[in-house]
């Protein structure tokens, strides 16, 4: 695991430069990386700039970055943005087996 000293020197700089590419190009860029902490504790730093719509692929790296390793966090957001029409399921076991579509409930 990369040092907190190396990952502030030479990672974040690199993710930051190309998250300001990325923006300036319209794209999308979904970056996360792990360091460990002078204290010896494992922290984490994201770097994300999106395109005008994202695609499923990459809604479903950002919700992974951003519920921290949380699955139900992760299921929940997933179900919220189903339910807002961000993001289809419905063609999923997921979306069956946690009932995404309760209108369908006997």
């Amino acid at each position: 695991m990369i040092s907190e000293k190396l990952h502030d020197k030479y990672i974040a700089p690199l993710l930051l430069q190309a998250a300001e590419t990325s923006k300036h190009d319209k794209g999308t860029i979904l970056c996360f990386s792990e360091y460990v902490t002078e204290e010896g504790e494992l922290a984490s730093t994201n770097t994300m700039t999106f395109a005008a719509k994202l695609s499923a692929r990459a809604q479903l790296v950002e919700i992974a970055i951003l519920c921290q390793g949380n699955l139900d966090t992760f299921f929940i957001e997933l179900k919220r943005r189903h339910k807002n029409g961000q993001l289809d399921c419905s063609q999923t076991i997921t979306a069956t087996l946690l009932n995404f579509d309760e209108s369908k409930k006997s």
